[in-house]
């Protein structure tokens, strides 16, 4: 720049070496000008902005070159109102205006006179183009900025630790419970809002974010001004000073009610689930196939009775727990429905840490992971031990209904064989007495006859046993020589037990007698040999022993029954089996109760004995040992001995029977038939006879006054002989009736009300035995 002229350095201040530098070098546009706009002084930077030459603008009136200028002219008004307000007030102006694309910051400032008016005016243009479009830009990016905190409703804030001033978006504010902007928040009275129990967790992470931490994550309950209490969630950072004193903590605050609310909702749903699993003792799993990561809740953790705390999580644990014997066929269950992504169920053994073994089943289902790939499996585990359980014993007694049914169809086949060929035998043995009693004198023919009537006795007591066994007769108790009863048993056990094994018989109780039903004695005796023979594995021995024994010297006896004392005899059967272990020993007189596969015993046999020996007035007892063998000792009280009940009969005995009315016989088998009409004519009887009731209750009807007696089989075609009694009995009560039968009277009990009859004879019978009922019968109707 030339030097000033003298009125030029008359009206300026002088100016120091390093400002005229400053004034040369800067960049700024600085020039200084009269009141009127006549430039007295310019800097390079001015001069280049305006003209080309320093001489174009020095002396050269400002406004007068900008109103010759196009581009300067619409700036004219403005620059020179403002530097006329700098002249009029004396205070120094700052504005901005465009020029050739820059943004240019005009401060005008006054100089003024000695006499203190405004004499200059010192004008500084300074670009600011670059700063305004950062300017632009940040309030741009803030703007967007806000926008995505006030949709993404998040609330932008910073703490000034030394003033405790919270500074704050609006959002922020809105979270509060404001609709507008509020002004500068102060710690303390935030801290108010937050409900009382979560502000001491509240100042707890402020003193550690202060202290240590650089960022943190908190969550928290305010109540808001208008009363409702919001979850708020804050996380951010803290700005350190260069020695790492925190000076400010500044974030973001969001309201996350509407997420606790899920959350908590989806909690109470699995405390509900887990309940309801509980209650239902039902496992829910998860299984991520491609880390093969398993998780489980606790009921399914429970079910595999593992720690849910400790326990190794993996896709091979359930296939661990799962017994050896199960193991392939459900991995190839599993490589299927891995390969075919197919849902799959199944039940199996389980076998726990402390070696219990529980059945289970187990359902799962694939399910889509994040990447849309079946690569998750979901599904639920149940215990069902107690259902499989139920399964076996149901199985088991259906089976033991199988048997039972069995035995039934056997008995009642045994009671149809029996009354048939009792039949027979009746035929054949009133045939055989009434010979007896027509020869005379040959003694070869009568001892022949004798041979045949003992043939035929012989025959019915099998044919009682038999029914004995099929639980088919009558229960009749009577006084019997034990030992002479089991003897007759011999050849029936012989036959029930396998070759190889051996039958050894000590009976020491000669002429002691007890008082039992006979066909009882054969289901107990015949019942536990059965069992025996069950029980020895392969070759063995059952023994039968008795012998009379002292209540007061009998150990044994006296843990089963009180105090009677007397005399007892002792039946013992003993087998060299394989022994019975003590676990089952207290249920072995229990129904049903059996350790035999299913199918292969009813558990019905010592059940049995048990009751036919308590209903005989007896008592049981057992001893055994594994590998041992086993005896059960049966204890009856003695009966005293009755005397000799087996003289030889009178075939001849006369029974004397005064009987003046007619006699009605009816049986529809023609030999027996004859064989009593023989009977009762030899005793001087009338008879008329009848082959079906519908003949009987014909003859009846027309001779009702004289027929007293009816002798009836209870089995006739057509009506049976009780039904056609009954009838009998409505046109005259006073008829007596004998009935007869080939079946046992409980057999036949259910045609009718035959209970209250006593007047009843079992074939085959012995004349004498038939005449002395007929006897008693006529007898006592003529009381």
């Amino acid at each position: 720049m030339s030097r000033l002229p003298q009125k030029q350095g008359k009206h300026s201040r002088q100016l120091s070496t390093k400002l005229r530098t400053l004034f040369e070098s800067t960049n700024d546009a600085i020039a200084l000008i009269d009141p009127e706009g006549r430039i007295i002084d310019a800097n390079p930077s001015f001069i280049k902005r305006y003209t080309k030459h320093h001489s174009e603008c020095i002396e050269t009136n400002i406004y007068a070159m900008m109103a010759s200028d196009p581009l300067l002219r619409p700036l004219l008004a403005k620059r020179k109102k403002m530097g006329q307000k700098v002249i009029r007030t004396g205070k120094s102006v700052s504005f901005e205006d465009e020029q050739d694309g820059e943004v240019l910051q005009h401060n005008l400032y006054p100089v003024f006179s000695d006499t203190g008016e405004v004499a200059e005016l010192f004008i500084i243009s300074h670009d600011v183009t670059r700063q305004r479009q950062i300017e632009t830009e940040f309030h741009d990016i803030k703007s967007k900025l806000d926008f995505i905190l006030e949709k993404s409703h998040l609330g932008a804030w910073f703490l000034d630790l030394s003033t405790g001033v919270i500074m704050h978006t609006l959002e922020f504010d809105r979270m509060l419970g404001f609709d507008s902007r509020q002004p500068e928040w102060h710690y303390d009275a935030y801290r108010n809002l937050v409900i009382p129990e979560d502000r001491p967790k509240l100042d707890e992470v402020y003193r550690d974010m202060i202290e240590h931490l650089s960022s943190w994550s908190f969550q928290y309950r305010i109540r808001r001004v208008d009363g409702m209490i919001r979850w708020i969630e804050h996380f951010g950072g803290c700005e350190r000073d260069r020695n790492g004193k925190a000076t400010r903590l500044l974030g973001l605050t969001r309201d996350i009610t509407d997420t606790k609310e899920v959350e908590l909702q989806i909690r109470a749903q699995e405390v509900q689930w887990d309940f309801a699993s509980r209650s239902c003792h039902l496992g829910l799993w998860k299984m991520d196939l491609e880390t093969m990561s398993l998780t489980g809740n606790s009921e399914h953790m429970r079910i595999l009775g593992v720690d849910s705390e400790t326990a190794k999580r993996s896709g091979n644990m359930l296939m661990d727990f799962i017994v050896p014997e199960d193991r392939p066929a459900i991995r190839r269950l599993f490589r299927k429905a891995l390969k075919e992504h197919q849902n799959t169920s199944f039940e199996c053994r389980i076998r726990r840490p402390d070696g219990e073994v529980r059945w289970i089943h187990v359902m799962a289902a694939f399910q889509s992971g994040n990447n849309g790939k079946h690569d998750q499996l979901v599904g639920v585990v149940y215990d069902i031990t107690e259902r499989k359980t139920i399964e076996a014993e149901h199985q088991q007694l259906q089976e033991q209904l199988n048997q039972s049914q069995k035995l039934e169809l056997l008995g009642q086949l045994a009671g149809g064989i029996a009354h048939d060929f009792n039949n027979v035998l009746a035929a054949i043995l009133g045939n055989t007495e009434l010979a007896l009693r027509q020869i005379d004198g040959n003694q070869a023919i009568v001892d022949n006859l004798e041979s045949i009537k003992i043939s035929v006795k012989r025959s019915a007591e099998m044919v009682r046993q038999l029914l004995g066994f099929a639980r088919r007769q009558y229960w009749q108790p009577q006084s019997i020589a034990i030992d002479r009863e089991l003897e007759k048993l011999r050849l029936m056990l012989r036959q029930l037990i396998r070759e190889n094994i051996g039958m050894q018989w000590d009976l020491h109780a000669s002429g002691t007698c007890l008082s039992i039903d006979p066909s009882n004695l054969v289901q107990i005796i015949t019942n536990l040999c059965i069992n025996a023979v069950d029980a020895i594995v392969e070759e063995g021995t059952i023994s039968i022993r008795t012998e009379a024994v002292d209540y007061s010297a009998c150990k044994d006896l006296k843990k089963v029954a009180p105090d009677p004392g007397g005399e007892y005899v002792r039946i013992s059967v003993t087998d060299t089996g394989t022994g019975i272990p003590p676990s089952s020993l207290p249920h072995i007189f229990e129904p049903f109760y059996t350790t035999k596969p299913i199918g292969k015993g009813t558990g019905l046999g010592l059940s049995m004995a048990y009751g036919l020996v308590r209903k005989n007035n007896g008592h049981i007892t057992c001893c055994t040992g594994i590998d041992k063998g086993t005896t059960f000792n049966i204890y009856f009280p003695i009966e005293p001995a009755p005397g000799d009940t087996t003289p030889r009969e009178s075939i001849t005995r006369s029974f004397d029977i005064e009987f003046n009315d007619v006699t009605l016989l009816v049986e529809d088998e023609e030999g027996i038939l004859s064989i009593i009409r023989k009977m009762l004519e030899q005793q001087g009887l009338a008879v008329l006879v009848a082959k079906n009731a519908e003949t009987a209750l014909d003859i009846f009807e027309r001779q009702t006054e004289i027929i007293s007696l009816v002798i009836t089989d209870v089995l006739l075609p057509g009506m049976n002989g009780i039904q056609m009694s009954n009838v009998m009995k409505q046109k005259k009560a006073t008829t007596r009736f004998i009935f007869m039968s080939g079946y046992s009277p409980d057999t036949i009990g259910h045609f009718g009300d035959f209970q209250k009859e006593t007047n009843f004879i079992s074939k085959p019978f012995t004349i004498n035995d038939f005449l002395e009922l007929v006897k008693a019968v006529i007898e006592q109707e003529t009381l």
